[in-house]
């Protein structure tokens, strides 16, 4: 436990320990999405301004300012495809990262 966000996304149905919120999927919004704004550093600032718990909370949670995107806007959808393509560019890299014999390649 500490008071930095940190989520994660499990798209192979794994065992999960010590998770505090799971979410159910929703065909029109992609997790991923949600992954990429909760690991954002301007989210975890405003954790640790406005939230003096040590543990994240769920109520904490949510009740964070995460504003619904309305995908008929192109404008909205563009971003929330960035973020997406974002997530899932970080995703790989974190696997190719984590497959990584040497310090060598661990840096490419």
């Amino acid at each position: 436990m500490g008071k930095s966000l940190v989520a994660d996304y499990d798209s192979g149905g794994l065992y999960v320990k010590d998770a505090m919120l799971l979410l159910k999927k929703d065909k029109n919004l992609s997790l991923k999405y949600l992954l990429g704004i909760i690991n954002s550093r301007l989210l975890t600032y405003y954790y640790q301004k406005f939230f003096i718990t040590i543990d994240v909370l769920k109520n904490a949670l949510l009740s964070l300012p995460i504003i619904p995107l309305d995908l008929s806007s192109p404008t909205e959808k563009a971003k929330y495809e960035k973020m997406v393509n974002l997530v899932e560019r970080m995703m790989e890299l974190n696997k190719r990262l984590a497959k990584a014999q040497t310090p060598q390649k661990k840096k490419i």
